[in-house]
């Protein structure tokens, strides 16, 4: 029987190459390229989630913070870091965030990679603090849809804003669903998002064999 073919559609940005896991000698390779992009260096990106924390993942999550120039600059920076990805056969999930600079800065809290509104503010936090009432943070996102192999993983969001061809502005949950009941289930995040630099050595980071 002929194997299925692969693909993955997000908004207008597709690919028929399946990744693999989170690679640290193929997001090095990736790592040289994103970093030659013209413009590239106006932002700051931070390296998050579920790779720092050795959880099992197909992606990589990548948040950018900095005053946008434009959205056509930004979508640049964006939709070439993940075909670079598809290039080296790595899932890039990038987002841009200016709103959490400062708490990046401020560091983790007690089970959060990116520490709550208390622990930013008064430096401790409990339980109720990381899980309080999620608020609305604008993040600019490639596509506004994601489908792999004919499924629907990611639905269109009806009140998402169309900023050009390739992005659009969402309000994301913060902390989402899934992080509540991670928390709630007593697991957390231990490490902090790191940023990502020219000379950053994926494999200091990412558990590979």
């Amino acid at each position: 029987m002929k194997a299925q073919a692969f693909s993955y559609i997000r908004g207008e940005l597709e690919t028929n190459t399946p990744w693999y896991p989170p690679d640290p000698e193929f997001l090095n390779a990736w790592r040289d390229e994103f970093f030659a992009i013209e413009g590239v260096d106006h932002y700051t990106y931070w390296l998050c989630g579920a790779v720092l924390e050795s959880w099992p993942t197909q992606d990589v999550d990548i948040l950018i913070t900095g005053s946008v120039i434009d959205y056509q600059h930004l979508e640049h920076v964006m939709v070439n870091a993940m075909r670079l990805g598809f290039k080296h056969r790595q899932l890039i999930d990038i987002a841009w965030n200016d709103y959490y600079k400062k708490y990046l800065e401020r560091g983790r809290c007690e089970r959060r990679a990116i520490c709550c509104d208390h622990y930013y503010q008064h430096g401790w936090c409990s339980l109720e603090h990381c899980t309080a009432q999620a608020r609305q943070i604008e993040t600019i996102v490639v596509g506004n849809e994601i489908i792999k192999n004919g499924l629907e993983i990611t639905p269109p969001d009806p009140y998402a804003v169309r900023l050009s061809k390739y992005l659009w502005k969402i309000q994301m949950d913060s902390p989402s669903e899934r992080q509540i009941q991670r928390m709630l289930e007593g697991k957390v995040y231990t490490q902090s998002p790191i940023i990502l630099r020219p000379d950053l050595d994926f494999k200091d980071y990412v558990n590979w064999p």
